[in-house]
Parts: C-alpha cells; structure tokens; sequence
C-alpha cells in the first residue's frame, strides 16, 4: 500500500512538472505569436469575424543557389597544360565541383594561397551560384588575386553545340559589355521576376563585405505596386537605382525620396537616379532632389539624374555670363546643371549604371566630389575625396531584374541566355534624344543676390528705364529728410489759457 500511495505521489509530481513545462512552452509560443507578424495572423485563423488578409505570392526559385549556366557538363571542360595535373589541383577541382556544399566556416580551415585555386576552379566552371560567391567574397575578397569573374573560354570548345556552351558565350558577352574596364571587384548578376522585393533586400543586408549595389528595376516597375517601390529605400549601400518606365514614381515619391535622404538618413550612397519615361514626374518633382545639395546637414551622395523632364536653367543673363565664361547652364538657386551634347556627355547617357558611374567620376570627378572641410561624413557617402579608395576595397553588386518567369526546369536553359542577351541590348541601345541628364557641381558656390538699394540724391540723375518723362521722380520715404517742429509755447497761467 505505501509503495502504491508513493508511485501515485510521484506520477501526480512528474505529471504537475510535465505539465508546467508545456504551459510555458505554449506561453512561450504565444508570445512570439503575439509579437511577429506572421504570429499575429495566424492566431487570427478560425476566430469568427477575422480582418486579416490573405494573400498569395508567386512561387519563387532557388536563386540563391543557381549556378550562372544551370547544367554544365564537366566532363566536356579542357584544361590547359600539359603533363599530370598535381595533387593539389585535383583536390581543388572536386572541391570546386562540390562548391555548393562548401560553408563558410570551412573556408577558416586554411588560408587565401590554399583556398585561391578552388576559386579560380569554381569560376572556371562556372559554378559560383551567389551563394558560394558570398561566400568566398565574404573572406577573400579584399586580397590580392581575388576576382568576380572570368570570362576565359574552355579550350577547343565547340559553341553552339549545346545550350550550356550558347548560355556561356551569352554570359561571356553580356559581362563584357556592362563591367567596368581594369576591375575586378564588379560583380554582374541577372535575377528573373518570381522572387519578392524583400527577399533581394534581406539577401543584401546579410552581406558580411558590404558591397556598393546597383540595381536596375526598369523591367519591372510596371509589376511592383508603390510599397515595393518604398521598400527599395532600405538597400543599403545602394550607389545607382533605375526607376524607368514606373506609373509609381510621381512627384510625391520623388518628395518622400528627398525626406528619407535628408531626415530619415537613407540612400545617402545613392549617386546615380534614373527615371526615364514615368510620365507623372514633372520638374516641381525633381526640384525636391536638387534642392539636396543645400541643406548642409543631409547625408547626400546624388550628383546624376537621369529624365526625360526638361528643367528651365538660368535666365537669359545668366546663360550669356555662362556662355561668356565657359560655364555650363546652373539651374536657378541650385548647384546643378544640365550635360551638353558633346563628345564628353554622350557616352554617359548610352551607358548602363555601372559604366555611368564610372563614367562620371571620370569626367567630373572635379566637380561632384566635396572638400574634407565640407564633407562632415566621408564614410557614408560617395562624392568623397576618398573615391577611389573607396571603390578598389569595396564590391559592386551589379543587378538587374528582369520580367520573365524562371522555374529552374530544362525549358527554362534558354531563359538563362535570353536574360544575358537582354543586357547586351541595353548596352548597345542608342540613348533617346529628349533625355535630359542633370549633374551636380559641389564646388559651385551660389549666393541669392538681394536688390542693391541705393540712396536716391536730389539733383542726380536717375536714367532707369522704370521711370518715364511724365512722372515725377520722388525721393524715397526713408531718405528724405526729417523735418522739425517748432516748439509751442505752453501757457502755464489759467487766466491766460482762458483768456480772461
């Protein structure tokens, strides 16, 4: 009897023990429910008179984890040299093979001389998905010998035999045609439709090396709604944004654009903006822009804008004291002014981003870039002095979204080299004749003239036009001369006062 009494007592404490131990789990639960904003909606199931909306996305792909060719037969890859291969070059080649596997904490097992032939093998078979990329990039990238891409072909490969070797000559072309010459920290890649807004930005705040990103959306703006478009704000790092052909992109986006540069602290890497064919954008929009370089405490990096809206520059007197000088067209009360059509300026209108960035440091570095005295945060910006520095130990992600669909089938192989054709048709596209392109100068120094009054004296002469022959030229009230009373004579005595 007391050995049951005691089995009871023990099964009645273990259970009391067992039970608590759930109900703070469950408690647990419900307060990350309760916090999270997916929790929320799903305590919000089966609850009668629910508000929550339920949406549906698009199924998205493994871009993560894509190789740039998809399917690549090894077996068909030559290798150059001759002899027996060494052993440490047949270790480097089936790690290569096996790169998607690799983690990052293996890469801390050895070092950069160790681990620089399994990346040339992985680039050589071109099976540096962004994953392993990031990876790599992550440890090596600011060492010597380290680079984005190689664009050698396989020895006696035959191309156009198969539709790897079509989507290798694409790729080669298409990196050829958008890398920025004598670098090799610019890393190119192409992303298809089916992946969210906050996917990319999640994918480009976990970056350990904290590259300069570029990102082109003008395939998709037709696509993405306004909050998709807002969200593009929180990129970090983002150096140049395209916005064409967007029905989002009006007046108020480009005002909330100008608030998160100056007040909230965002973009303030941005230096190149390019809205080209959005037809609610006018000038009053741009000018919210413009407008940046004069507040001295906005972290500001924008010095091109890119339109197809035509801003008024200076008045007639101002254009002849240019044209006089050799200055370019300002735009009134703000530091910018307006490319020409000479040799200078047109490359920079064909070019895509990346080669515009470049393009326009080159050209006018001498003129976007800010004094050390001026500029209170060189390390948050782009117009710095430092530039050049700033760009050899930094990555520059170049993406570009395109508006097919891809579900990582074998149909899907002729997307891979479409989306690689479409970048080389870009580059090779002639620049439109109405596209207005809009340049900062930080060294210009502008002052708003106030009117120069001057004394008005009696017997000069005053030719001004204002005055015709039949008015009478009076002096100004503030200068004419104060005239003084005579004093009055007080009459102290009554009888005096009342005459008696």
């Amino acid at each position: 009897m007391l050995r049951s009494r005691n089995r009871s007592k023990r099964v009645k404490r273990y259970g009391i023990k067992k039970n608590r131990q759930l109900l703070k789990k469950v408690q647990k639960d419900d307060s990350w429910a309760s916090k999270s904003t997916f929790g929320k909606d799903l305590l919000k199931i089966g609850i009668k008179n629910d508000l929550f909306k339920d949406s549906s996305s698009s199924t998205t792909y493994p871009w993560i984890r894509l190789a740039p060719l998809l399917e690549y037969n090894i077996a068909k890859v030559s290798r150059s040299g001759k002899g027996i291969p060494s052993l440490k070059l047949i270790c480097s080649r089936k790690i290569a093979e096996n790169a998607d596997s690799l983690e990052s904490s293996y890469l801390d097992t050895a070092s950069w001389m160790v681990w620089r032939q399994v990346w040339e093998e992985i680039l050589l078979l071109r099976n540096d998905s962004p994953r392993v990329f990031n990876i790599f990039a992550g440890k090596f990238f600011l060492l010597d010998g380290f680079k984005c891409h190689t664009l050698s072909l396989p020895l006696d490969i035959n191309v156009g035999s198969s539709n790897w070797e079509k989507v290798l000559k694409a790729r080669n072309e298409g990196i050829s045609s958008v890398i920025i010459p004598r670098t090799r920290n610019h890393r190119v890649e192409n992303l298809f439709s089916n992946i969210n807004v906050l996917e990319i930005i999640k994918f480009i705040h976990k970056l350990s090396y904290r590259p300069w990103v570029i990102l082109d959306a003008s395939l998709m703006t037709r696509k993405y709604d306004r909050e998709e478009h807002l969200k593009l704000f929180s990129i970090t790092d983002l150096v140049a944004l395209d916005l064409s052909n967007s029905q989002i992109v009006d007046d108020h986006f480009l005002y909330n654009m100008s608030v998160s540069i100056s007040k909230d602290g965002k973009l303030s890497k941005l230096t190149i903006l390019k809205i080209n064919n959005c037809p609610n954008v006018t000038s009053n929009g741009i000018q919210y822009l413009l407008h940046l370089a004069n507040d001295p405490d906005a972290r500001c990096s924008l010095s091109y804008i890119e339109s197809d809206v035509k801003i008024s520059s200076s008045n007639f007197a101002t254009k002849l004291q240019n044209i006089k000088s050799e200055q370019p067209n300002f735009i009134d009360g703000t530091r910018w002014f307006e490319l020409g059509d000479d040799q200078e300026s047109k490359p920079i209108k064909k070019f895509p981003l990346a080669l515009k960035l470049h393009c326009l440091y080159k050209n006018y570095s001498s003129r976007i870039t800010k004094d050390p005295t001026a500029s209170d945060f060189p390390q948050y910006t782009t117009n710095s002095t430092d530039y050049l520095f700033l760009v050899r130990n930094n990555i520059v992600l170049d993406i570009m979204v395109h508006d097919k669909v891809f579900n990582s089938d074998e149909d899907d192989v002729q997307k891979l080299k479409e989306i690689w054709d479409t970048r080389i048709h870009f580059r090779n596209l002639k620049p439109q004749s109405k596209i207005c392109c809009y340049v900062i100068d930080n060294k210009c120094e502008f002052l708003v003239k106030l009117p120069n009054f001057e004394k008005h004296v009696y017997n000069k002469k005053d030719d001004s036009v204002m005055f015709r022959a039949s008015e009478k030229k009076t002096p100004l009230r503030s200068i004419s001369k104060h005239k003084r009373r005579k004093p009055v004579a007080r009459k102290v005595d009554a009888n005096q006062f009342f005459d008696m």
